[in-house]
């Protein structure tokens, strides 16, 4: 009697734990993340570095990763991830694991719904799982729709909908993600009492390392949760727990479909340097149950230790591609007449330097004779606009240096060296901006100066812009907002602007060198008498952007500016850049 009095004892204080947790703990951290999300979600590199710093005491070393949280980041901000958002997507990654050819392990679904207020509990069995595609810790298991509290239910999967999940902790996978809710079939043993073992395999380059099974889990109770660690040969390991965890754990036998967990595992994440793949066996049925790019928010865990992340770490391969060129020169240009622009340009042979053409309105015309090198790639794209034109040639770049040009320049190949060595020999420098030769006036100064550090009003022309590939990789990839620049529906200029004010405010450093690294053969953008209005009007977005508070009297005084020189009357001016402002604080984010 008395072992069952406290027994109850136990049960009781855990069923109140889990419901402060639930219903206090859980909405505030929410609220927590929901708040602070949208100031890290803009510099996702820095609060990744703010979370190391704080977890391991020292900063991430971006040169030379070697803890596991630090190659996830390194993969995070320098690779291509756009699957990670794709395959996070609980529902999304369905498909993936359809298309694989294991349509066979996908637990049976119920419904899909866009909004909480869809969800048509009648439709649904006595008993399901309803969760949403994103987030953590937010499903629901219904043993009993009678009894369950379906209302309360619908707001809290409406307020996991609201949110934005992932930038909090700068899992930027998840911010890509269009928020659904859908249910699937339970998979539990006939009594609701433990639920079924849950198989958490870490893989790298598509071989499973590392198993960690969760058992006891009890969602809509107390935390019962027990974790087991196991090689690929079915050995526990207790070092790879903390002792606390260690100390609670239990043998799991090995389970029947363990050699076909592997062989799934192996074809789901083949390619793919890390990834968490969650499976269950459902009475001998294999179940899909998620992927997971960054465990635990790259959080230090008891359930596992640094001994195990190490295990992991260990055997991901960072190594870039040695046959990378160390310069992409990325040339815009539309027309059958812009590539026999480029085709005048003669672009030197330089060895570690490709060159990259992005071809608007070919029409199918042949590419010139001379442009077809070994060294030359010319990509032929069907977007509209300068800055779609600069993203597909930026896209298809190798390059560890990226330069940005046009088709009437011409390079020699000491300019282009010049821009190799300048970037070496300032390791620290992540955006360069340089001078170059044209017929039209254009003052410089006269030293290298920090960009912070520029005469006002000064601002790098795109061609004279060399920047380091990190930028447009990663998480936090750069590209030219297209909806600014030539061809852009409203604002027809200042792309270039916006790039650097974006890299500014994720913490890139910018410096400007007084050397010539390129020829200007025509007319410079801004050398051009205004006299289109979508000009004007990206002039006022961009005061906007840089005084929110005092963009009327910047703009004022910017049209005094430009009536003065002659480039537009004073109140056409005002009026272009106010409705520039206007649609510039609505459309674009720093």
């Amino acid at each position: 009697m008395k072992k069952n009095s406290s027994s109850n004892a136990r049960l009781s204080g855990g069923t109140i734990k889990m419901a402060l947790k639930k219903n206090i703990h859980l909405p505030l951290l929410q609220f927590k993340e929901r708040i602070a999300g949208r100031h890290y979600a803009k510099n996702p590199r820095k609060r990744a570095e703010e979370l190391f710093q704080k977890a391991y005491g020292r900063p991430i070393d971006w040169e030379r990763p070697t803890l596991f949280a630090e190659k996830i980041r390194w993969i995070q901000f320098n690779t291509d991830i756009s699957y990670w958002s794709i395959l996070a997507d609980k529902f999304k990654a369905r498909s993936y694991v359809a298309d694989k050819g294991h349509g066979d392990i996908l637990i049976p679904l119920l419904g899909q719904w866009e909004s909480a207020d869809d969800i048509d509990f009648n439709t649904l069995p006595d008993a399901f799982v309803i969760k949403p595609n994103n987030g953590c810790s937010d499903l629901f298991i219904i043993t009993d729709k009678k009894s369950a509290p379906l209302k309360k239910i619908r707001r809290q999967l409406a307020r996991s909908m609201s949110r934005v999940y992932g930038a909090y902790n700068a899992e930027t996978q998840y911010a890509l993600i269009n928020p659904c809710i859908f249910a699937e079939k339970i998979m539990t043993e006939p009594d609701f009492s433990a639920g079924v073992p849950d198989y958490k395999f870490f893989c790298v380059n598509g071989e499973p390392m590392m198993c960690r099974v969760c058992t006891d889990r009890n969602y809509n109770g107390p935390d019962t949760k027990r974790v087991t660690m196991y090689d690929m040969d079915w050995k526990r390991h207790d070092e790879w727990m903390e002792p606390e965890y260690a100390a609670g754990a239990k043998d799991i036998p090995c389970p029947a479909s363990f050699e076909k967990m592997k062989a799934i595992c192996r074809d789901l994440s083949a390619g793919m340097p890390f990834v968490r793949l969650d499976l269950y066996d459902d009475h001998g049925q294999v179940r899909f149950g998620e992927f997971t790019f960054t465990p635990a928010a790259l959080k230090r865990i008891p359930s596992i230790s640094d001994t195990a992340l190490q295990y992991i770490a260990d055997r991901i391969s960072l190594s870039p591609a040695s046959a990378a060129p160390t310069l992409s020169v990325t040339i815009s240009t539309i027309g059958k007449e812009g590539i026999d622009r480029v085709a005048a340009m003669q672009l030197p042979e330089v060895e570690g330097v490709e060159y990259v053409v992005s071809w608007q309105k070919h029409e199918d015309a042949p590419v010139p004779q001379s442009l077809q090198r070994e060294d030359i790639r010319v990509v032929r794209t069907p977007t509209i606009g300068l800055s779609h034109n600069r993203n597909s040639a930026l896209s298809r770049a190798r390059g560890e240096i990226i330069l940005i040009a046009d088709d009437d320049l011409s390079y020699t190949s000491g300019q282009l060296l010049a821009v190799i060595n300048t970037f070496c020999d300032n390791p620290a420098v992540d955006i360069a901006s340089f001078r170059y030769r044209t017929p039209a006036l254009k003052r410089y100064p006269e030293r290298d100066m920090p960009f912070e550090d520029l005469p006002k009003g000064y601002v790098p022309a795109s061609i004279e812009i060399a920047f380091r590939r990190k930028i447009i990789t990663g998480a936090d990839a750069l590209t030219f907002n297209p909806l600014l620049g030539i061809g852009a529906p409203y604002l027809s200029a200042g792309e270039e602007d916006f790039f650097l004010m974006q890299a500014a405010s994720r913490g890139y450093r910018g410096h400007y060198f007084p050397i010539e690294i390129t020829t200007h053969h025509g007319v410079a953008t801004g050398g051009r008498k205004v006299n289109d209005n979508g000009v004007i009007r990206a002039n006022g977005a961009l005061i906007a952007l840089r005084r929110p508070l005092l963009w009327p009297v910047a703009i004022t005084a910017a049209a005094m500016h430009m009536s003065r020189a002659g480039r537009a009357p004073f109140l056409r001016a005002v009026r272009e850049m106010v409705k520039g402002a206007i649609y510039g604080m609505r459309h674009l984010k720093v």
